[in-house]
């Protein structure tokens, strides 16, 4: 029993040296296994991060100025022009030619004037002489928009009517819708010739002498 008991502690140390030298031999080429649930340290290095580049940094009073711009030009001022109103027309409404009592003969030239600050248009117009019924013939076929002042009115043919004794009207129309009316009176249209009466020459008788008897009578 007492040689039994060297050997066993023999044995005993030579185990406990063995199971040292095999520790430390893990320990060096292979790392220590990593307990379950605890997150492994591989040390591996944080990616790379791109730095944002800065921006020029651009003052409140400057601006940049880009360049091949060219200033505006600086527009001409416009001209003040004064424009005067068109004034409007007087008042002349009248006949001036043929005056009252005229002898007419074929086409007549009627001057005068028709102008009015509300003139909208006029007309010549002929009557009889005298006319208790008012009635008026045109002369002008359309009525004339432009306004007159001192010139021709219009003409007159009188052949297109009998002889005798005619009225010569101007008829104006305002834009309030007044009429305004000038009237020539006793025209004489006279264009049928009247054959010429011979000349009244009354016989020139020798006066009567008294002789006495036995007397010779001269003429």
């Amino acid at each position: 029993m007492n040689r039994a008991l060297p050997r066993l502690l023999l044995w005993l140390l030579i185990g406990v040296l063995a199971l040292a030298a095999c520790g430390t031999g893990e320990s060096e080429d292979d790392p220590s296994p990593t307990p379950p649930g605890v997150a492994q340290n591989t040390n591996t290095p944080p990616p790379a991060v791109n730095t944002p580049t800065p921006l020029p940094t651009i003052g409140l009073g400057s601006r940049s100025t880009p360049s091949n711009v060219q200033a505006p030009t600086a527009l001409p001022v416009p001209t003040r022009v004064a424009i005067n109103p068109t004034a409007l027309p007087a008042t002349a409404i009248a006949i001036t030619s043929p005056p009252a009592g005229s002898v007419l003969r074929g086409t007549v030239a009627v001057t005068g004037s028709a102008s009015h600050p509300s003139f909208s248009q006029y007309a010549l117009e002929y009557g009889p002489d005298p006319n208790p019924s008012n009635l008026w013939y045109p002369i002008t076929a359309v009525p004339i928009t432009n306004v007159v002042v001192n010139n021709v009115l219009g003409a007159w043919n009188t052949t297109t009517v009998a002889d005798g004794n005619y009225q010569l009207r101007l008829h104006v129309w305002l834009r309030t819708g007044a009429e305004e009316f000038r009237v020539v009176p006793n025209l004489q249209v006279r264009n049928t010739q009247q054959a010429p009466r011979p000349p009244n020459n009354n016989p020139i008788i020798a006066p009567i002498q008294r002789c006495r008897p036995g007397a010779l009578a001269i003429p």
